[in-house]
């Protein structure tokens, strides 16, 4: 038999378990560890004792297999200890292995429900190779009352809606740290940088605690200055119209406030990389990014960044067109050699998707060509000027197979089917399934945001596809309905 304490490996610390025989003093229980996963000081006592060479190894003679006699659940108010067994996943009668995975696996398993400060996992050996697994738990308290303060009615309600802190929730460590932290992003939105969110609780009753929550915002925090530096083609006050969140300070720009939030930041980042791409910059990106607050208290935000070169369009040929003419191609990508480098204009001349894009495979697609695919490759980069290639398959042609309707049950099939522009026979059309998306929810009948088409049995060989039709009634359709289509629909 083993005492005290276990270090399974050299580099993961596994959850501990404490054996204990059942005529041990008190003086002899001095190795009882208590699994706290907050006491992080003792993790790492421990794992320094595990780097010097104090900590004791166990040995495969060891481990030993018991078969558990008795299951005993102690500390518990709130829940009943039958539920918490089955949850374990370990019964009477099973073979566990001590120390091993299963016995850390009791734990973290308790250990992720949260509902719990302290869980203790004892084994304690009986006769005929037989053990009883005692588990100690302390449960959390309850929450009775939540009292939210510096904060408006209507934002108080929202947060309590939002976390779910009523009455009965038991008031965990994460319910905490969510609690602030969802206070404090909802005001970081709004370019609130220094909110305060304090949580203090006073006992209620014996399992009952009242949660008090105080919130600060604080000042709305402004942007003083924003500082450019590594541009040398593009001035700095170009580069920062491309930033339509982050705004400097001005007095007379009244229509649009500053302020500043980190995701909105990010993504005008990306927007002043896009800039410098659209104009030749193909390299160009953002080295870093500075944000901090001056002796003043006012925010400043300093930005590097790195052009690169500035290129140039140079010879762009098109390979595997046999539909389409390479010049009427070209017309649609509207670039040509000696054209300044706009990466984002070619890349959407090829393949945005937008419904009314003027793109190459938008043409493709709403011509019959479902299985066509383009690829545009960098074929070669001479000193400032960059080669292209376009690649196209086309493939055969496809048409409508088997359209089917489903999820209508009030809506006579004869009703939706006069309104699809997908029928069978006709050549496949990106913008006809388009059409019938919107011509369907103009109807009124549907929600419009439920209806799908699901392209099935995609047979590129055959030419074919099938579309099956996804719709959703909304509450209103059966009024509507008998106000505009025969009743014998029904």
């Amino acid at each position: 038999m083993y005492f005290g304490l276990i270090l399974i490996n050299n580099t993961i610390m596994k959850p501990w378990q404490i054996i204990k025989n059942e005529k041990e003093d008190l003086e002899k229980q001095v190795n009882r560890l208590t699994m706290n996963y907050r006491k992080l000081i003792l993790s790492a006592i421990i794992l320094t004792w595990a780097m010097t060479g104090f900590a004791q190894k166990i040995n495969s003679d060891d481990y030993k297999i018991y078969q558990i006699e008795q299951i005993k659940i102690n500390g518990l108010k709130q829940f009943n200890p039958e539920t918490v067994k089955a949850f374990i996943g370990v019964d009477k009668g099973d073979i566990i292995e001590v120390p091993g995975e299963q016995t850390a696996e009791i734990i973290n398993k308790l250990w992720d429900l949260t509902y719990f400060s302290d869980v203790d996992l004892y084994v304690i050996p009986t006769k005929d190779n037989k053990v009883i697994l005692e588990i100690d738990l302390k449960e959390l308290p309850k929450i009775s009352e939540v009292k939210i303060t510096g904060v408006p009615r209507s934002k108080r309600k929202e947060f309590i809606k939002e976390l779910a802190l009523k009455k009965n929730v038991i008031l965990s460590e994460n319910l905490k740290a969510k609690t602030v932290e969802t206070i404090k992003n909802s005001y970081l939105k709004k370019g609130f940088l220094k909110t305060k969110v304090n949580l203090h609780t006073k006992k209620d009753s014996a399992d009952y605690v009242k949660l008090f929550i105080d919130v600060d915002k604080g000042p709305r925090v402004k942007v003083k200055k924003i500082n450019i530096t590594g541009n040398k083609e593009i001035k700095a006050s170009k580069l920062k119209k491309q930033f339509k969140n982050t705004k400097e300070q001005r007095f007379y720009r009244f229509w649009k406030r500053s302020k500043y939030i980190p995701d909105d930041f990010k993504e005008d980042l990306a927007k002043l990389e896009t800039f410098y791409k659209e104009k030749g910059f193909r390299n160009a990106r953002v080295l870093n990014d500075t944000v901090y607050f001056d002796k003043n208290g006012k925010l400043n935000i300093d930005i590097k960044v790195e052009e690169g070169k500035k290129y140039y369009f140079g010879n762009i040929d098109v390979v595997g067109n046999q539909h389409y003419k390479t010049n009427f191609i070209k017309k649609i990508l509207g670039v040509k050699k000696g054209d300044v480098y706009n990466g984002t204009l070619i890349n959407d001349r090829v393949n945005d998707q937008k419904p009314d894009a003027e793109s190459l495979v938008n043409l493709y697609q709403n011509n019959g060509y479902l299985f066509s695919r383009i690829n545009l490759v960098e074929k070669a980069i001479r000193q400032d000027t960059i080669d292209y290639e376009l690649r196209i398959y086309e493939g055969k042609p496809a048409k409508f197979n088997n359209i089917m309707v489903n999820g209508n049950q009030k809506t006579n099939d004869k009703v939706i089917y006069r309104e699809l522009r997908t029928l069978p026979g006709q050549t496949y059309s990106k913008q006809n399934v388009i059409r019938t998306i919107r011509e369907l929810a103009q109807l009124g009948f549907f929600d419009a945001e439920k209806i799908t088409p699901d392209l099935k049995n995609i047979d590129p060989n055959a030419g074919t596809v099938d579309v099956d039709w996804h719709v959703e009634e909304s509450g209103s359709s059966q009024i509507q309905l008998q106000g505009g289509f025969d009743g014998r629909y029904f």
